[in-house]
This record gives C-alpha cells, sequence and structure tokens, in this order.
C-alpha cells in the first residue's frame, strides 16, 4: 500500500512536469514546464532513495519468506524426534532396554543438539524480526521525508502559478 502511494507521488510529480503549450495563436509551439526547480531537485533526490528502500524492502521480503520456510521445516523435524523419543520411552518401559539403551543415548544427544540449534535458530529469528522493525521505521521516516519534499515541490508549483 505504502508503494502505491509513494509511486502515485512520484507519478503525480512526473505529471505536473509535463510540457504544456502556448495558445494556438502562435506559431510555434513552445514546451513549458510548470514545475520550479526547486520541485525538480526535490524529485530528482526523492526517486533515488525511493528506489533504493523498495530494493531493501524486496530482499528483506524474500529473506523473511525463507526464514519463515525454514522454520516451518525446523518445526516439523523436531514434531518427528519428540514422537521417536517417546516411543523409545515406552519401549524402554517395556523392558526392551538393552537393545534401546545405545539408541536412547544417541536420541538424546540428538534431541539436545536439535535444541540448541531450534534456540539459535529462534535467536535468528527474532534479530531478524528486529531488523525489520528498523527498516519499518526507516521506511516510515523516508516516507515522510519524501512527503515535505512533495509539500514544498508542490508549494513552489503553486508559487508559480
Amino acid at each position: 500500500m505504502r508503494y502505491t502511494l509513494i509511486f502515485l507521488l512520484a507519478l503525480t510529480l512526473l505529471g505536473w512536469s509535463a510540457p504544456v503549450m502556448k495558445t494556438s495563436s502562435q506559431k510555434s509551439a513552445v514546451k513549458v514546464s510548470k514545475m520550479s526547480p526547486d520541485g525538480v531537485k526535490a524529485l530528482d533526490e526523492m526517486l533515488p532513495a525511493m528506489n533504493n528502500l523498495v530494493e531493501i524492502h524486496r530482499r528483506l521480503s524474500d529473506t523473511v519468506k525463507q526464514v519463515e520456510m525454514l522454520y516451518g521445516k525446523l518445526d516439523k523435524e523436531y514434531q518427528e524426534l519428540l514422537k521417536l523419543t517417546e516411543e523409545l520411552d515406552k519401549a524402554l518401559r517395556s523392558g526392551k532396554r538393552s537393545t534401546l539403551s545405545k539408541d536412547l543415548i544417541n536420541l538424546d544427544q540428538e534431541l539436545k543438539a536439535f535444541r540448541d540449534i531450534r534456540m539459535s535458530f529462534n535467536l535468528q529469528y527474532l534479530n531478524l524480526q528486529n531488523k525489520i522493525s528498523h527498516e519499518n521505521r526507516q521506511f516510515t521516516m523516508v516516507s515522510n521525508i519524501m512527503k515535505n519534499k512533495h509539500d514544498t515541490a508542490k508549494n513552489s508549483i503553486n508559487n508559480i502559478r
């Protein structure tokens, strides 16, 4: 939604700079720009920042999708590992201790390693959420600056009229 508003803002500013023809009574049609140099300068300053911000947001969105996909896979594997642990626990209680004790020890070690990996993954996910929040604040700040520059350009245009 924000991108649409920013894009429409840029198009509106570009639309204001469209050439206007002089009266038809004159032989030569000379193009006259309605936008002041301040307005053109403000627009030129806004567009690279907006393009950079859109690219950063696209990359961040791709990263979030990848992390969510990995988190889903990790959660499924964790649930399967818990089921296996419960099955081994039941087997141990039923008297199959000799054959399953080595498997249980290995499974317990793998479960601990898996929990460590999951904790590390959760911390990375939290860090990513913090980065997203920071990027969102930056986007809002740039958006507000662009709105201010738009108002400046609009006022310059209105002063010319």
